[in-house]
């Protein structure tokens, strides 16, 4: 009797660090052990097995009955390339074989069927998905054997690699974690339903955008489509559309939109983030109050906040508490930042008197924002904090391809506080932006940077960027192997703790920081090469297109929205002068017309063959033909704020 596949009793985390488990209840001890959330069991069904004893002996009297592959020749044989044994099977893999002779090149078999993994045992993979030919050759040195081994799928590579770069796993010592949903909804969800080809869709497309893997990437594009087909065949049903599993599914795609080429559009990011907080909506805040839930929703409102103005107001999102009232707080100010954006360029954005009163009401709402968000830094304290670590001279360094820029090196307890600092920081840079848009408003004419508020803002702005800097080589791993205080603690869901590569995830976290603080007006240069260096290495070393599209944003904030609606203020006065041109030239005209009227003759109508000496002259009156097209391209470029144009990916 020959077993056809028994699943292992082991729990999701033991089987994902290929160990074996203690299969203690309710929790593993291996997970206790190492201090990693054991994430249960799977419901275990009966084996089945049949009877194979007759097809056993006859494989082995076929193979024992073969002749030896061994003779003069068989060097030749190897040496002579690729082989390509067809068996009739369409879906292949290729099989390696290494002869006994070291500098005999390695030859490609046709033989099997390509299996497919389920979830399981993807999650069984080490992130080295592949093995080295080198520790096969070494079982077959005996002479005339060649020893083949089966390469792994690369949708298999794919999903370990997700995992190993994405999916951040809680642990005990308040360790958080980052899409840790995934995994238990991947194993309760159907292998065809619409979560597994997302999942299918993302992980190739984070495999396929490193370096020199772009032939995956067709499989990346067509597993996309397949998710987007059945993510509209999913709404179709009630039940199904309102599932965890959709809202997962579509926030995979946001993943997938960051990482690879836009196809058609850059709004592909941008229309999944509103579809998962259409689907938010309609369930409600009661139906995601379980751990589960409330990780979605936090997740998805994060997502919301980098991207744009949520229609439902701030107490309605955060009804949804987060895992801690620091996060909580913390999620609530991001939410309000994202209106505050909004607001400013709606009303800024308009010249008349009228506005003024909005105006100012807009900056004391930036103003008191800006105290609450100091406040919540320095409330900060325990594992929150950070602190300073290291100091780097300033001497000659090559700062695009350097990982630490001169000046102070911080350390922090894992990357989740980190990413969490560095994206308050960006969101003060984007407030104080506000502020001095204000400013510059209600100053007019006069230059805003002689104000009280410029000179306070200036002084702001460079500390946050200064502590953007100093958190990089924290985020990059310098000197991690040497210095304890700069590694991090933080488990991914497969693959070594202490891995020397940065994890992707780290890149897409430390992206809009960097590239809030690149393009302030405030940022030394040293600190601009340094910074759109990093965002470069994202870019082509971590296979993040989204990096890619921002670096190319020529824009300096906020001097950029400022000389924009220092032109909209000039084009308004061209057009006021115009309208009082107008109304006095009309009233002279009806004088003159009063005063010159000619009485009429005999068959000539009044008024029908007298000159106008208005005709070809009325363009004068006009506003500038020079200026209004310079406005027009200007906001027909930046399309309202670039935070919003360049996230648009």
């Amino acid at each position: 009797m020959v077993n056809t596949g028994k699943p292992s009793r082991g729990c999701y985390m033991c089987r994902a660090r290929r160990i074996k488990c203690d299969e203690g209840r309710p929790s593993c001890n291996r997970c206790l052990k190492s201090k990693r959330t054991c994430p249960g069991y799977r419901e275990m069904p009966e084996s089945s097995s049949r009877d194979e004893t007759k097809l056993t002996k006859k494989e082995s009297f076929r193979v024992n009955s073969r002749p030896p592959f061994v003779g003069p020749d068989q060097n030749q044989i190897l040496q002579s390339g690729n082989y390509h044994v067809e068996d009739g099977f369409s879906n292949q893999v290729p099989i390696t074989a290494t002869a006994s002779n070291p500098t005999t090149p390695n030859s490609t078999w046709k033989y099997t069927k390509r299996s497919r993994g389920s979830i399981n045992s993807i999650s069984s993979m080490s992130s080295s998905a592949s093995t080295s030919p080198t520790s096969f050759s070494q079982r077959g040195r005996h002479s005339g054997c060649i020893t083949a081994y089966l390469s792994t799928p690369a949708d298999q590579k794919a999903a370990c690699y997700f995992l190993s770069n994405f999916v951040l796993l809680p642990g005990q010592g308040n360790r958080r974690g980052h899409l840790e949903f995934l995994l238990p909804i991947l194993n309760t969800e159907r292998p065809n339903s619409a979560v597994h080809a997302a999942f299918s869709a993302v992980s190739l497309a984070a495999f396929g955008t490193r370096p020199d893997s772009g032939n995956i990437l067709p499989s990346a594009n067509r597993s996309y489509c397949n998710a987007l087909q059945m993510i509209k065949t999913s709404l179709t049903d009630p039940k199904i559309a309102l599932s965890d599993s959709t809202i997962v599914a579509v926030l995979l795609l946001t993943f997938f939109e960051q990482l690879i080429a836009p196809r058609r559009s850059h709004k592909g990011w941008s229309s999944h983030v509103d579809g998962a907080a259409a689907l938010l909506k309609s369930r409600g805040p009661d139906s995601f109050q379980t751990q589960q839930g409330r990780e979605i929703w936090n997740t998805t409102i994060q997502h919301i906040a980098d991207s744009r103005e949520v229609a439902e107001g701030e107490e309605w999102w955060m009804s949804v508490p987060a895992n801690d009232p620091i996060s909580h707080q913390f999620a609530s100010l991001n939410i309000r930042v994202a209106k505050l954006r909004a607001d400013n360029d709606r009303i800024t954005s308009n010249r008349s008197r009228e506005d003024a009163g909005d105006v100012i009401a807009l900056l004391q709402t930036a103003q008191d924002l800006e105290k609450e968000y100091a406040e919540w830094f320095a409330g900060l304290t325990g594992e929150w904090a950070f602190r300073t670590v290291s100091w780097m001279d300033y001497h000659e360094i090559d700062l695009e391809n350097s990982v630490v820029h001169p000046g102070k090196i911080d350390s922090y307890s894992q990357m989740y506080m980190a990413h969490h600092h560095n994206i308050g920081r960006s969101s003060r840079l984007f407030i104080w932006t506000t502020i001095f848009r204000c400013v510059a408003w209600l100053c007019g004419e006069d230059n805003y940077k002689l104000t009280e508020e410029y000179a306070t803002g200036s002084q702001v702005c460079h500390r946050l960027i200064e502590d953007i800097v100093a958190s990089v080589p924290f985020i990059f791993g310098w000197n991690k192997e040497t210095v304890t205080a700069m590694r991090d603690p933080s488990c991914f869901a497969c693959g070594t703790p202490d891995a020397v590569q940065v994890k992707s995830l780290w890149g897409i976290f430390v992206m809009w920081p960097m590239f809030a603080a690149a393009v302030s007006d405030f940022a030394m240069p040293s600190e601009r090469i340094f910074l759109r260096g990093r965002l470069k290495y994202i870019a082509e070393n971590m296979g993040i297109y989204q990096a890619a599209i921002i670096l190319r944003a020529p824009i300096i904030l906020p001097s950029f929205y400022i000389q924009c609606e220092s032109l909209s203020l000039d084009v308004h006065k061209e057009c006021q002068r115009k309208r009082e041109v107008e109304a006095l030239f009309e009233d002279d005209v009806e004088e003159s017309r009063i005063k010159l009227e000619p009485m009429p003759q005999e068959g000539v109508t009044a008024g029908s063959d007298l000159p106008t000496s208005l005709d070809g002259d009325w363009n004068i009156f006009g506003p500038s033909t020079n200026l209004l097209p310079v406005v027009q391209d200007v906001w027909m470029t930046s399309e309202g704020d670039p935070w919003a144009m360049a996230t648009l990916v």
